[in-house]
């Protein structure tokens, strides 16, 4: 019934004053999309034309608008191009003095392969709604008709909007804008999940098993279809870009975009990372594009969006990402308890732990975890890794309270239910916080508020026992530590961090000095071997270039700082810690 009456909605918004947006290829060989804008303007005297700075999810100002060459405009009372006037950076004023009708022309550059911006060449198109389309100012929330002029080599539109005819129809610029397009000819394969029809579009080769991805993906997306229990969607695309090397996903409300290196089907390991990048970001279909912060739509695509949250729409999804590969049986239980050690264990010992808070790393993710440098883990801390840890104290928590009869998942559906299906909005804060108190005590907010706000180290073991784990302690506390990574470019030995505090900081060792000898000993790839041989408070002399002038420092290497933790099952938990493990892990 929700398909038939949305079509009747888009129906009559195409045949009443859409915005037309016409895209062809005609210089595709030259990576440049062709893109027209024809909008009533009503006698109006100016209208302007703008072009995103953002993509929503991926929290960096990109300047769309350094790709957009070659605007033009015509209006239809005469045959004189319109005057144009760039106004600031993404902003071009038309003037239409006396015109019923404007058509605004302009061409994309787009060659870059990301789940971010736009890519064209001969073989096929891939368009990221902000970094493709502008939008009319003051008319955003206008429906849109959208229509391809396609090569004549190129056959397929992979899109998740609504078709009518030959043409696809958007609400509002903010469903362009969320809506990226395939344009050439892909191999897919389609399957049902929550009675919804989903597609996998392969972009680009490798040597995938379409059929083991059918099988594989079907078993993820009934996974996390079960934390809410509705599938909101009337399509669901996934869009994989196979490329060399990289990788990286994007959520939209109705698909997703994420990247496979082209030959690594099958490498286990990077398999299976892959697919908890396609848990991650389907999951996203629920938390962040529908469950959100108040903040976080509708979008504002001239300036950066600020939110303290993204610990829960981000670290929660990482949470699940994870778990719903365990529950849908490609992790062992101890596989899945390798991951909880391993996050642990970087978060306590990234120093940015010790210096910024897990709300403030949210809020400051545009100039801090999006601009990263050599300095970053010195003061900031992953809202991905430290809020999925954060999401499994919520859930232990919930679980241990609530005497296993209430889950995280019962939070996620509150939220859920009360401020997207309900109230058709974001909520804040408070709210959240009110609604973890509806669901166990005000003593677990007070506890979350601790964990978020503060960088005071997270309970995790303690927690864990109530569901019969441990975490055992490998550290190994003799091993001399200087506090630097480095990288090894054919025995070329460059330091590529400094830990703040560190004994490497406080002798004067920089990042970008080469290493040159330890004691007098020539630095190659023997490097390893060499920090391992120099015992804890012996002085070690270093011999290291730096812009071109040789320096000596004196460093005294302390005992070992970086933690190495294993979760184990305890061998005395009783029957309820392992009942809950049992309903946790296997979600039963």
């Amino acid at each position: 019934m929700r398909i038939v009456i949305s079509l009747i909605i888009l129906l009559f918004a195409m045949n009443s004053h859409a915005i037309d947006y016409r895209v062809s290829f005609e210089n595709r060989n030259s990576h440049y999309v062709d893109v027209a804008i024809t909008l009533e303007v009503n006698k109006k005297n100016e209208v302007y034309f703008k072009m995103p700075v953002w993509a929503p999810g991926s929290y960096k100002l990109r300047e769309f608008s350094q790709y957009v060459d070659f605007c033009s405009a015509m209006g239809d009372k005469n045959e004189s191009p319109l005057k144009i006037e760039k106004t600031d950076k993404s902003t071009w004023k038309v003037s239409c003095k006396g015109q019923t009708k404007v058509n605004f022309s302009y061409r994309i550059y787009a060659f870059e392969q990301s789940v971010r911006q736009s890519y064209c060449d001969q073989y096929y198109a891939f368009l990221h709604g902000t970094s493709a389309f502008m939008y009319v100012q003051d008319h955003k929330q206008e429906a849109i008709k959208l229509s391809f002029n396609l090569p004549q080599d190129w056959k397929d539109i992979e899109v998740a909007l609504p078709k009518i005819d030959n043409d696809y129809s958007c609400a509002n610029y903010d469903e362009l804008a969320d809506s990226p397009i395939a344009l050439g000819n892909f191999e897919s394969t389609s399957f049902i999940s929550q009675n919804v029809p989903h597609k996998v579009v392969m972009i680009g080769k490798g040597n995938y098993d379409l059929e083991k991805i059918k099988t594989d993906f079907t078993k993820i997306c009934d996974e996390a279809g079960k934390v809410i229990g509705t599938n909101p969607c009337n399509q669901y695309i996934h869009f994989i870009q196979n490329i060399e090397s990289g990788g990286g996903g994007l959520e939209h409300a109705n698909c997703q975009t994420s990247q496979m290196q082209r030959w690594a089907y099958t490498d286990e390991a990077k398999y299976k990372s892959f697919l908890g990048l396609i848990a991650h970001e389907y999951f996203h279909l629920w938390n962040v594009k529908r469950l959100r912060p108040m903040e976080l739509g509708p979008f504002d695509y001239d300036k950066e969006v600020y939110t303290k949250l993204l610990w829960i729409s981000e670290g929660f999804t990482a949470y699940y990402d994870d778990l719903f590969l365990k529950r849908a049986g490609y992790y062992t239980q101890e596989e899945y308890t390798k991951i909880i050690a391993s996050t642990y264990n970087r978060v306590a010992n990234t120093y940015g732990s010790k210096v910024s808070s897990l709300s403030e790393s949210s809020y400051n993710a545009w100039v801090k975890s999006y601009l990263a440098n050599e300095n970053t883990n010195n003061i900031t801390i992953s809202y991905y890794s430290k809020g999925m840890l954060v999401a499994l104290l919520i859930d232990l928590n919930i679980r241990k309270i609530t005497a296993n009869k209430k889950t995280l998942d019962d939070l996620m559906k509150e939220l859920y239910n009360k401020f997207y299906i309900k109230e058709k909005r974001g909520f804040t804060e408070e709210e959240f916080y009110a609604c973890v108190v509806k669901l166990t005590n005000a003593e677990l907010v007070k506890d979350i508020k601790t964990w978020v706000n503060t960088t005071l180290p997270l309970p995790i073991d303690a927690n864990l026992a109530s569901v019969g784990l441990e975490l055992i302690d490998k550290t190994k506390k003799d091993k001399p530590y200087w506090g630097i990574n480095y990288k090894d470019e054919a025995g070329k030995i460059t330091v590529s961090f400094v830990e703040l505090a560190s004994v490497a900081a406080t002798c004067g060792l920089s990042v970008n000095d080469e290493l040159i000898a330890i004691n007098n000993i020539r630095v190659n790839s023997n490097i390893a071997e060499l920090i391992k041989q120099n015992k804890v408070g012996t002085p070690v002399q270093l011999t290291v270039s730096r812009n071109g002038f040789i320096v000596q420092l004196q460093l005294v290497p302390e005992s070992n700082k970086q933690v190495d933790y294993e979760v184990a099952v305890n061998k005395d938990a009783n029957a309820d810690q392992k009942e809950i493990l049992k309903n946790w892990l296997n979600n039963q």
